[in-house]
């Protein structure tokens, strides 16, 4: 019914301009409860599948299925359109913006996820105009470029949320707007707004008595910007000639009702006598009265407009403690009046505390006055329906969201007086992530304030420390110098080489170089100290070591001799000791020639027993094994180098082979 009560009018065109495909696209479907419109550009270069759509008929089609108006349910109607595009995507990956607008025939809302435009005309103004997801967006809320100005106008392609991306899109979903009677709405992609301003919007308004006709001036005034290239554009228009006007209400009806009954016991009264008939028409008119601020306290209601609903009710509930008769008809019609007016005042108070303390960020209040107020109103579903719920529990959830920020810091200040500054920062952080994901810019601003301020204090606490840490460092090195100080002036350098050098390590460690520089000085001063002591030191052990090393060479233990002069060379060599090392090489050279005469002396002895066991074969005529012996002694002779001994014996073994060859013969002839 609410469709066939109403007169909305919509048109569109779409045009592909100078490009071959039309990648923009635009749909609508009326129900007799609701109306949707949505409008989408898509972004990939895929010639099978149009993004755009995809996506607007993604969205249409479960909007026709369920109908709403719910924040939540158009949000997951866009979500979905993402998912199809997401799973469509073979070639290219499927990207576009959207745009979606819904009504009841009496409010309307808009949900967008991308950069498409959506306007609302009344008048001569412009009474909403949407929100994109692009960088151009941003620039203009933080006041870095002008609304409706050029400059920075291409920074309106490079969005921030899209379908299609890679996670999934946060969409921008507005509060419900009422709409009245000649109200235009008007929604477009990027391809025409880009050209077209507001002003020239609200111009071409001026003539247009119908969608067509303010369409068409338009696409005149677009074409006529052009230079050359022409982008895809869609732009439709709605022309509101009648919203939706609902029946009185439930309890309109009810107080008709209850004055039609009153002015029929008013006229059954009169036989009763005319002072009951005036009782009857004053409370008849205190009862009129009543309700008159209740309705407007509704419409204000309907508009989210607490606080002036707050004064109606306030009126109101002022009127009915006019209303006085507490028995009979009137004494149960005064009281449901009363109960009634009292909780709608009372639930209004909340939402009216609740949202100044949201303002002013006092978020246990906020939340504590908007959940009593949804809690109450639930408890009366007429006044229930009429409440933005939806808008009341997103202040509720902004809310909750504040007061976590707000736990997260006070955590945060509890860590930080324990010392604790890498897990307070961490908290913050975490508060300010949030604060940014929720788009709340005071409390990200607050929030980014706190974490400088807390990293800074950090800091200084780290340079408080770092420096105490450097004294203290400071400190010992210089009891270094002093204590290796003490050493060098008691003669003990080698100690003091030592503890200068800790000292050095330790200024290095404090990055005082030049201290190290000069510690490094006293170093060297006291080596050239103990250099003519130390040489003298060693060369008393090399002494020692000769002495040790002539000894054994007395007792012939020439290993021991040698080892000993050695020793002691060694020490020569590094001290330089030329003459020394003469010595010592001559006392080797005698060592070496000794163990030569000893050896050869023992082979001479051993030679001898060969010899004479050769000639005892001989004699007993077992040539065999005098050849052998005589080989060996031959063997050793020449170890000896002993040239005529070594021919004597090759003489003496030839003397057998020939005695060997002489046996054989005899023996051979004896046969």
């Amino acid at each position: 019914m609410k469709r066939l009560n109403s007169d909305f009018q919509t048109k569109y065109i779409s045009e592909s301009g100078t490009e071959a495909v039309n990648r923009d696209y635009f749909g609508f479907v009326e129900l007799d409860g609701y109306i949707c419109w949505a409008i989408a550009e898509g972004f990939d270069q895929d010639s099978e599948i149009k993004s755009a759509q995809l996506a607007v008929h993604t969205v249409i089609e479960l909007f026709t299925k369920k109908p709403t108006m719910s924040r939540f349910k158009l949000r997951n109607y866009i979500w979905e359109a993402h998912r199809q595009l997401k799973k469509q995507s073979t070639k290219f990956q499927l990207k576009a913006s959207i745009l979606v607008v819904v009504s009841d025939y009496k409010k309307i809302r808009y949900i967008s996820c991308g950069n498409g435009r959506f306007l609302i005309f009344r008048g001569e103004r412009i009474l909403l105009k949407s929100r994109e997801q692009s960088i151009y967006q941003k620039m203009v809320d933080a006041q870095q470029v002008a609304p409706n100005s050029d400059e920075g106008l291409e920074e309106s392609r490079n969005l921030i949320a899209y379908l299609g991306k890679e996670r999934r899109p946060k969409c921008y979903i507005s509060p419900k707007k009422i709409l009245e009677d000649e109200d235009i709405l008007f929604l477009a992609t990027w391809g025409f707004w880009e050209k077209i301003n507001e002003a020239e919007l609200l111009d071409a308004l001026e003539e247009a008595k119908t969608p067509e006709e303010y369409l068409d001036h338009l696409q005149d005034l677009y074409l006529s910007k052009q230079d050359g290239k022409i982008h895809p554009h869609t732009f439709a228009s709605v022309f509101i000639y009648k919203t939706f006007k609902p029946d009185n209400t439930k309890k309109k009806k009810i107080i008709k009702g209850l004055i039609a009954g009153l002015i029929v016991l008013i006229i059954i009264g009169a036989t009763f006598g005319v002072t009951y008939a005036i009782s009857s028409m004053k409370h008849t008119k205190k009862v009129n009265a009543v309700a008159e601020y209740e309705q407007e306290g509704d419409t204000y209601i309907e508009n989210s407009n607490f606080e002036r609903a707050q004064q109606d009710y306030a009126e109101a509930n002022k009127l009915s403690k006019q209303l006085t008769e507490k028995k009979g008809a009137k004494g149960r019609l005064n009281q449901n009046i009363k109960e009634n007016i009292s909780m709608k005042q009372r639930i209004t108070e909340l939402l009216v505390s609740g949202y100044s303390a949201l303002e002013e960020k006092d978020y246990e209040k906020t939340i504590e006055e908007f959940t009593k107020a949804l809690k109450e109103a639930k408890g009366n579903m007429d006044f229930y329906e009429i409440l933005s719920i939806e808008e009341i529990e997103q202040s509720l959830q902004e809310a909750k969201d504040g007061q976590y920020i707000y736990d997260l810091s006070d955590i945060a200040d509890i860590q930080v007086d324990s010392g604790d500054y890498a897990s307070a920062l961490k908290n913050i952080n975490i508060a300010k992530n949030l604060a940014r994901e929720k788009d709340n810019r005071d409390l990200e601003k607050e929030m980014t304030l706190k974490y400088e301020e807390v990293k800074a204090e950090y800091q200084q606490t780290k340079d408080e420390k770092e420096q105490e840490q450097t004294d203290k460092k400071t400190k010992a090195a210089d009891a270094l110098i002093l204590t290796a100080d003490t050493f060098l002036q008691t003669g003990d350098y080698v100690s003091a080489i030592t503890t200068y050098e800790q000292a050095i390590e330790a200024y290095k460690e404090l990055e005082a170089y030049d201290k190290a520089a000069e510690i490094n000085q006293k170093i060297i001063d006291a080596q050239a100290k103990i250099t003519e002591e130390e040489r003298q030191s060693q060369l008393s052990v090399a002494q020692e070591y000769t002495s040790v090393a002539d000894r054994y060479l007395e007792e012939q233990n020439f290993n021991q001799a040698n080892v000993n002069y050695n020793r002691a060379k060694n020490i020569y060599t590094r001290l330089g000791a030329t003459e020394e090392i003469k010595e010592v090489n001559a006392s080797l050279e005698r060592v070496e020639e000794l163990q030569k005469e000893i050896q050869n002396a023992l082979k001479l002895s051993e030679i001898s027993d060969i010899v004479a066991a050769a000639e005892q074969y001989m004699k007993d005529e077992k040539y065999r094994n005098a050849k052998i012996k005589y080989k060996e002694a031959q063997v050793l002779y020449q170890s000896l180098n002993m040239v005529d001994k070594v021919l004597e014996m090759k003489e003496q073994i030839s003397l057998i082979e020939s005695l060997e060859k002489l046996q054989t013969e005899t023996s051979t002839e004896d046969t």
